[in-house]
């Protein structure tokens, strides 16, 4: 089943030193989906090699890819609003504490320099996503 992530990504070497990922992934293990793309692309580009510290801080299991995706957007949108003076325009798009390494890692695309009070904000709108989810099943 697709799941909804929140990882924590840490490097002593470069920068930012610390960073979050809010993304989606088929394994049932997100940290089996950072393995995997890891397996398979040449070392300089790996997410374990650029962030050596990863930990999944949270996991939500959906019912299809398309909730997932919509649950990740929905998160993403709702933490901008939330604290909308740390989002920035580029371009007319708008973004929120973005960043992107020179080349592409692991098929992640953005990660996030978020603070503690952020984090923690998302992570309980993941709680009340997973038990919004629980509700609809009984």
């Amino acid at each position: 089943m697709p799941r909804v992530y929140l990882m924590d990504l840490q490097r002593t070497i470069g920068w930012p030193k610390h960073a979050y990922k809010i993304g989606i992934t088929s394994f049932d293990d997100p940290m089996e989906r950072i393995q995997q793309n890891s397996k398979r692309e040449i070392e300089e580009d790996t997410i374990i090699v650029n962030f050596p510290k990863i930990k999944c801080i949270y996991s939500i299991k959906t019912d299809t890819m398309d909730q997932a995706e919509y649950f990740e957007t929905q998160l993403i949108n709702l933490v901008k609003k939330r604290f909308s003076q740390n989002n920035y325009v580029r371009d007319k798009i708008h973004f929120f504490h973005n960043w992107h390494e020179k080349r592409q890692l692991s098929g992640i695309t953005e990660m996030r320099k978020w603070n503690p009070v952020e984090v923690d904000y998302v992570l309980k709108l993941m709680q009340d996503i997973e038990k919004e989810l629980a509700l609809r099943q009984k």
